[in-house]
């Protein structure tokens, strides 16, 4: 579909082995996912926006709860290099995300 709307010279052989659909997705992914990290790459003292969470059901409404969601600008407090909780500050208040969680909270930078 998204192949036919290009104006890019490619052979027939190159489409047919799916070269096409991987080189668009791995552009696609330099060009809009690039600035995109995990909330575990963030250091301390850093402001990020959430982007997205792919969290479960439960972790989400979790989050939700104390106020963290899509959309929302916080600020890395504390992030221990090794193991333990990030501490995030979310309108003055602080909250302790374990880094399982962490993990799945994707955030660009502000």
């Amino acid at each position: 579909l998204l192949i036919l709307n290009l104006n890019i010279n490619l052979s027939r052989s190159m489409v047919l082995l799916g070269y096409v659909p991987t080189m668009l997705l791995l552009n696609f992914q330099n060009r809009y996912l690039s600035h995109m990290k995990s909330l575990l790459d963030i250091s301390s003292r850093a402001s990020v926006k959430i982007v997205s969470i792919s969290g479960g059901k439960g972790a989400r409404r979790s989050l939700a709860q104390l106020g963290i969601g899509v959309g929302s600008v916080v600020t890395i407090k504390r992030n221990a290099p090794f193991a333990g909780p990030l501490l995030i500050d979310n309108h003055g208040t602080s909250i302790a995300v374990g880094r399982g969680v962490a993990s799945k909270i994707m955030v660009e930078e502000v």
